[in-house]
């Protein structure tokens, strides 16, 4: 788990290395006010763009992500 803290106009990145192969969800919490956009991006290949409401939780399935190819927002 992790908490990423974001000043207002500003973009950051965080990567996460050597994640075991059972570890198959991401589960965002949005703060308020929280971010607009975050983009998750697997094996440098499967890019979501995630548009998000302050106070929102989304949780995404890597299995889903990668076996959908897609690059548009998952609907989960």
């Amino acid at each position: 788990m992790t908490t990423l803290t974001v000043n207002t106009g500003m973009s950051l990145k965080q990567t996460f290395l050597d994640i075991a192969g059972t570890q198959h969800l991401i589960a965002i919490s949005n703060g308020h006010p929280g971010l607009d956009v975050l983009d998750i991006i697997v094996n440098n290949k499967i890019r979501v763009n995630v548009r998000l409401a302050d106070n929102e939780k989304k949780t995404f399935e890597l299995c889903s992500l990668c076996a959908n190819n897609s690059a548009s927002p998952a609907p989960w």
